[in-house]
């Protein structure tokens, strides 16, 4: 291990603002230097999230693998950056895939270590937060409330800093910020994964909850479905009542639809008035069982609004891991949407499994 480790460490924004008493009573164990040549491959996207990466030297890129297989680029990080925490913090795979722009000296901490710091060491944890703040504000293009919500912690915590270094007796106010901080993560975490509307899950969600459990039927040989729902002649609502109606008429299904699902099974909104519903661990027909369920108790719900009382019906494609042998989960995905198409031109308010046939 190098002899001014300490000193690289403190100098990367990781550590940034860490007083160099602490970072010198850590275990220099806990550290590891690779070091990677110019165009080598540092991390692969989809892979597990086992480590966090502190650059000490070089320059590396984030590029991201497209459905056609082609690689775009996202962004660089250069020297006292780092990588790879966001994967760790959300408990998920590689979102992109690492190179090495220039030769590279990296220190690497892995999980286990990562979460030590986090939970001794507080002003990682802000760090970290204005880190992702700023990841976000880039990648996402996150609005001015979430901005707000972001000023308003980073307020908090820079209140909490000047009150530990003065007075080491308010630590319980610290432990109390602390925790604030962590709850407005969470919620600002549950904000970006949920559809404003209909308040279930969003596109990006519950398609990474499909690829997921696609991935874990594959691993465990579990049988796995998914539902594919839409709003028959939705187009005729907007129409006739305006956009007001048809945002109730999607909030109300969407209500109805999650209500009478059970623990495991997602809902998300897949687009304009589509659902997806993923069942995991559930054969075709209890796949059916569900949809049936749902597709009734929707055709006999009467919507009310303001003076206004109508019928909604919907219709309903089923696709299942073990029909045609999917090998991938967007082929799944494609089998519902298939049958919904089937559903659809049969009349609508109808339920269509999918088969090869």
């Amino acid at each position: 291990m190098e002899t001014d480790l300490y000193k690289l460490l403190s100098e990367n924004e990781f550590f940034k603002d860490v007083d160099i008493e602490i970072i010198e009573k850590i275990d220099k164990s806990y550290f590891q230097i690779k070091n990677y040549k110019t165009d080598e491959q540092i991390l692969k996207q989809n892979d597990e999230a086992d480590e966090v990466y502190l650059i000490v030297s070089g320059k590396v890129k984030v590029v991201m693998l497209m459905p056609d297989g082609k690689e775009i680029f996202i962004t660089y990080r250069e020297k006292n950056d780092f990588f790879g925490e966001m994967a760790l913090l959300e408990d998920k795979r590689r979102s992109a895939s690492i190179y090495a722009v220039t030769s590279v000296k990296l220190i690497v901490i892995t999980r286990d270590i990562f979460l030590l710091l986090l939970d001794s060491i507080h002003q990682i944890n802000m760090n970290l937060t204005t880190s992702i703040s700023a990841k976000w504000r880039k990648s996402e293009q996150i609005y001015g409330l979430l901005l707000e919500k972001f000023k308003i912690i980073n307020t908090q915590n820079k209140k909490l800093e000047k009150l530990n270094r003065e007075k080491e007796n308010l630590i319980n106010e610290k432990e109390i910020l602390n925790e604030e901080l962590k709850k407005k993560n969470h919620q600002l975490y549950n904000m970006a994964i949920t559809d404003k509307l209909t308040n279930i899950y969003n596109r990006a969600y519950i398609m990474d909850i499909l690829s997921k459990e696609f991935t874990r039927s594959e691993r465990h040989k579990l049988e796995l479905s998914c539902i594919i729902i839409d709003i028959d002649h939705f187009k005729g609502f907007n129409d006739t009542y305006g956009h007001l109606i048809g945002d109730f008429t999607l909030k109300k299904t969407a209500e109805l639809i999650k209500n009478n699902l059970r623990n495991e099974d997602v809902l998300g909104r897949y687009g304009g008035e589509e659902f997806l519903i993923v069942l995991p661990s559930t054969n075709i027909d209890g796949a059916e069982i569900i949809a049936e369920k749902i597709r009734s108790i929707v055709d006999n719900t009467e919507y009310h609004i303001n003076d206004l009382s109508f019928k909604v019906t919907i219709s309903l494609g089923v696709s299942n891991s073990m029909i045609d042998n999917p090998q991938t989960e967007d082929i799944l995905l494609k089998n519902a949407d298939v049958a919904l198409y089937k559903a659809k031109n049969s009349g609508r308010n109808r339920i269509v499994l999918y088969s090869k046939s």
